[in-house]
């Protein structure tokens, strides 16, 4: 294995073939029931390890483990077991030579379906994907892998899911690109070691990529899979399926104004049809739906267990959403053009720069004791009502509907109405 010093930065890059695995990077992989595990040779490039676990080749790695609640002899609760759990998986992987030790810390114990236990897949999904986000914003990777080898059917397929959908949340939040690589090894066949790590996939995403691939996810299916009953408990009060639309055709065509105001409650009240939009309170949106994911409870009835939680695919998409949502805040065209060159992609960014630069370039006619019009500002008269294909033609920045003030040196951009802006996002 080759170690290279990068001489413009303290980090010490460590190659294999095809992938750099950054210093500062995580490993998540899925277990089965390890008990039964054979130590054989694993192979991945240079490096031969001896152990029961195909991911004991990424040595010197922070390893994340994902275990199945299913793997519990006792079902009291969901609390219980994960104790339980974590106590019968870590000796079960750990060989006797050794090796990178794993601690109750780094031990995932998700809602699996299995055998007794009943319910939904996306519980299992979205459980894993908080646990995830919360462990990659604490530790700040720059590379994430994926091992798939070990863990039972839709484990895996679901932990690659949850973690793209983690990672696309993390680098959106910490406006830093992160490489994300899978990995699983040969078949097991007897008397056929070294049995070789391969790179199924590898790719790199990035803050635009990220908000994307959110957006896209939500977008791809319709406002009913977003009910608040249908994604989390007692929370119809603080949002609906089309706040979460909206939020999403918005983040992703860089109507970032309208989020901000949306979030803050600013100009929610439309006096002339006499309606008021509601205020998105994030932070408590963002609770309920991880109240959701994390608080698992079951029911048991003739030895069958079945979950009682509302967690599922669309929760975790919902909190996706609003967690990127929750660090944007846009008040005056400074903060939108910063946003808009983070988040948005080449056509978007250059439509809206466009305008911010007609903006610039009418300085001198903006007050700075009031909010006023932008067409006021640019001397225009009958500029019409706008609709979607003017609010997305001009940037999200229409005549009619966007005020503008001078105040410290920056130019405060508002939206005069969000019931409006809110008609056009449908």
């Amino acid at each position: 294995m080759l170690g290279l010093l990068d001489v413009h930065t303290p980090r010490i890059w460590f190659y294999i073939h095809p992938l750099p695995i950054y210093f500062m990077s995580l490993v998540f992989a899925v277990v089965g029931d390890p008990k039964n595990y054979a130590e054989v040779n694993y192979q991945l490039d240079e490096t031969i390890v001896r152990s029961k676990t195909s991911f004991s080749v990424f040595r010197g790695k922070e390893k994340i483990i994902i275990a199945g609640v299913s793997l519990c002899k006792n079902l009291t609760s969901f609390e219980d077991c994960e104790k339980e759990v974590k106590d019968y998986v870590i000796p079960a992987i750990t060989s006797p030579e050794g090796g990178d030790p794993i601690n109750h810390d780094n031990v995932i114990v998700a809602p699996n379906v299995m055998g007794k236990i009943k319910g939904n897949l996306g519980l299992f999904f979205s459980h894993v994907y908080l646990s995830a986000l919360r462990k990659l914003l604490e530790k700040e990777p720059d590379g994430v892998v994926l091992d798939s080898t070990h863990g039972i059917n839709y484990m895996s397929l679901l932990t690659k899911d949850a973690l793209t959908l983690a990672l696309s949340v993390y680098c959106a939040v910490k406006r830093k690109k992160t490489t994300f690589s899978i990995y699983n090894s040969d078949p097991y066949v007897k008397d056929h070691e070294p049995f070789v790590i391969r790179e199924v996939n590898s790719f790199t995403i990035t803050p635009v990529s990220g908000l994307k691939y959110v957006t896209s996810q939500i977008l791809s299916k319709t406002p009913d899979k977003y009910k608040p009953g249908r994604i989390c408990d007692n929370c119809s009060s603080l949002f609906s399926e089309k706040d979460v639309h909206r939020v999403a055709k918005a983040m992703d065509s860089g109507l970032f104004l309208y989020v901000t105001q949306k979030l803050k409650g600013i100009n929610l009240r439309d006096n002339d049809e006499g309606k008021e939009a509601r205020k998105l309170e994030v932070d408590k949106v963002l609770d309920v739906l991880e109240r959701a994911m994390t608080v698992v409870q079951w029911s048991e009835a003739n030895n069958e267990y079945v979950y009682m939680s509302r967690g599922n695919v669309e929760t975790a998409e919902a909190h996706a959403l609003f967690k990127i949502a929750s660090q944007i805040d846009v008040e005056d065209l400074d903060q939108l053009e910063s946003a808009v060159e983070m988040y948005c992609d080449d056509v978007t960014s250059t439509i809206v720069k466009q305008e911010i630069s007609h903006i610039r370039q009418s300085e001198g006619g903006i007050p700075q004791d009031r909010f006023e019009k932008y067409s006021n500002v640019m001397g225009l008269q009958n500029v019409g009502q706008t609709d979607k294909r003017i609010l997305y033609a001009h940037g999200g920045l229409p005549y009619d509907l966007t005020l503008l003030r001078k105040e410290g040196g920056k130019i405060l951009i508002r939206y005069e109405s969000i019931i409006k802006i809110e008609r056009m996002l449908g």
